[in-house]
């Protein structure tokens, strides 16, 4: 999850990130969402929420085959 408004980390820096990862075939997920730096953002939080949960299933699901 990465703030389009943020000062702090800008969104520029995890495109560039996202992009090299994925010409490396590294498998990932990147949400970019109207916020600023913190976590305790409105939609920083539901991102981060979301994403923890995407994780949780992922791995609970591949886990127990």
């Amino acid at each position: 999850c990465q703030g389009k408004h943020d000062n702090v980390c800008p969104a520029h820096n995890a495109r560039h990130l996202v992009d090299a990862l994925n010409q490396i075939d590294v498998p990932l997920k990147a949400y970019f969402v109207e916020a600023n730096h913190e976590g305790t953002d409105p939609v920083m939080a539901v991102c981060l929420k979301n994403i923890i949960n995407e994780f949780l299933d992922h791995y609970s699901d591949n886990h127990d085959k």
